[in-house]
């Protein structure tokens, strides 16, 4: 009998027989999981000696710890699949290759070893802990994982391979706290730790402070000289700003250098008070981070942004919908729409993250708490730079929703559409004249068929080249009239 189908024919029986005393298996041969259909489970611990040739190409299953000597071992094309409720240990003087990897142990995974994915890690149960140095979980080239979250990811050091965007699964055990690196130049290696109460340093430039809880080190292999976008996050429902910082008016990366917290500058997007992200410039030189404050208003990249092409349309009663872009070639951020109640009290309707610029224009709809005529909006952005007001909007279009059809405009600033939807028991034909602020026809679209209480998107034709605000007219075969402006 070949040795590996006799070594198989026995675990099998052991475990289809329901036993359950843990056991050693030793590999001193070379042995070969052939293809995704087999599996070998091992009820117990895994001892692959040097003289061993593992290679996986179907499913490993060791529920007790696992031991490797083997030499250059393949990473085959199967799945190793740690699995069981205590603690399951993984030591060796040579590093453990799989394809993919799945890590379902309640009791944790411990490295004593290194373990290296080449494909898909998927997280299921467990903190896996690297407690030695050098001792790491690694992500090859073109591996990825999932599932992760506070009671799956790694606590201790992770390190990855390549130049794809990344972001590592680490924690403190209870929570997790990634960062990540995008927009790599060239292939390398890296490595990151998340650790908790931030190094002090002599000094710090271009902040107020820094947070004092928790800090990433992040490092380059020496060879290697890639730069990147370096990317943190704050939860203040895992991680509580300080109180001195809670005032702070901007979140920024920061980077030790030289005994200095110093401004690795960026962009971020969220809320202080609740989570958000920032990213830094792209840096070379790689070492500790952590979050930056800054508590004065700055007045750079803001004061340049402008609304452009806002207006508000009204849908119903209480709901109207509102249209705007950012001016400036980079209008990512978090923006606030409120208006005046009937008291003349502020209303906050929405915080919402938009990502427009001066060739897209931004649409949603916001509903009044409660009856005005003819409300004023305001828009603000809400981001690293504190607190903008960048609009008001006071001409609101207050057309009653009309009896025939109501109409409103979908899609973006490039590609704008008209949804119009039938209020009536009958089928409707429509004209659609497009007009500039000159007052001149730019277009005119014929014959749109409209089915009794059915809806009907419309694409607008456009000049490819002008852009700014065109008045779209909509006249039916009962020959009323219905306008809307259109931003493009």
């Amino acid at each position: 009998m070949n040795l590996k189908l006799y070594i198989y024919s026995i675990l099998l029986s052991l475990y289809g027989s329901n036993v359950m005393a843990q056991i050693t298996f030793t590999s001193q041969v070379p042995l070969g999981i052939s293809s995704a259909k087999d599996v070998l489970f091992i009820g117990g611990n895994l001892d692959n000696q040097s003289t061993s040739s593992l290679l996986n190409n179907g499913k490993l299953v060791v529920t007790a710890n696992v031991n490797n000597e083997q030499a250059n071992m393949q990473a085959g094309s199967g799945t190793l699949v740690l699995q069981g409720n205590a603690e399951q240990i993984i030591t060796g003087t040579k590093i453990f290759n799989t394809y993919n990897l799945n890590t379902n142990n309640e009791g944790g995974i411990l490295l004593n070893n290194n373990l290296s994915i080449s494909n898909v890690h998927v997280f299921t149960n467990g903190i896996i802990t690297t407690e030695n140095t050098p001792n790491v979980l690694i992500y090859k080239s073109n591996a990825t994982y999932t599932g992760d979250g506070d009671n799956r990811h790694v606590k201790g050091t992770v390190k990855k391979y390549g130049s794809a965007d990344f972001d590592f699964p680490v924690g403190n055990g209870t929570i997790e706290r990634k960062a990540g690196l995008k927009n790599i130049t060239e292939s390398s290696v890296f490595s990151c730790t998340y650790q908790q109460n931030t190094p002090k340093a002599k000094s710090v430039e271009n902040i107020d402070a820094t947070n004092e809880k928790e800090f990433w080190s992040i490092k380059q292999s020496d060879k290697f000289h890639a730069a990147a976008n370096v990317i943190l996050s704050w939860n203040q429902n895992k991680v509580v700003f300080d109180s001195k910082n809670k005032k702070a008016n901007a979140v920024k990366v920061s980077q030790m250098v030289n005994d200095k917290w110093n401004d690795a500058s960026g962009k971020n997007s969220g809320k202080m008070s609740i989570s958000g992200n920032v990213a830094s410039e792209a840096v070379s030189n790689f070492g500790d981070f952590s979050l930056g404050f800054v508590s004065k208003a700055e007045s750079t990249e803001v004061e340049q942004k402008a609304i452009k092409n806002y207006l508000s349309k009204r849908v119903d009663k209480k709901t109207y919908q509102i249209s705007f872009a950012i001016d400036h070639e980079n209008g990512e951020g978090t923006y606030e729409i409120s208006y005046k109640n009937a008291n003349g009290t502020k209303v906050s309707l929405t915080e919402l993250l938009a990502n427009t610029d001066v060739s897209s224009v931004y649409t949603t709809n916001v509903t009044l708490t409660d009856e005005v005529l003819n409300p004023e909006f305001s828009i603000h952005e809400l981001g690293r730079l504190g607190t903008k007001h960048l609009a008001d909007i006071i001409n609101t279009e207050t057309e009653s929703t009309p009896d025939d059809e109501l109409i409103t405009v979908v899609g973006n600033g490039s590609e704008p559409m008209l949804k119009i939807k039938s209020m009536i028991d009958e089928n409707t034909t429509y004209t659609l004249e497009i007009y500039n602020t000159a007052g001149q026809l730019v277009s005119a679209t014929n014959n749109i068929e409209v089915s009794a209480n059915s809806e009907q998107i419309v694409p607008v034709d456009l000049p490819l080249i002008e852009r700014g605000m065109f008045m779209a007219v909509l006249v039916s075969n009962r020959k009323k009239k219905k306008s809307i402006k259109i931003a493009h």
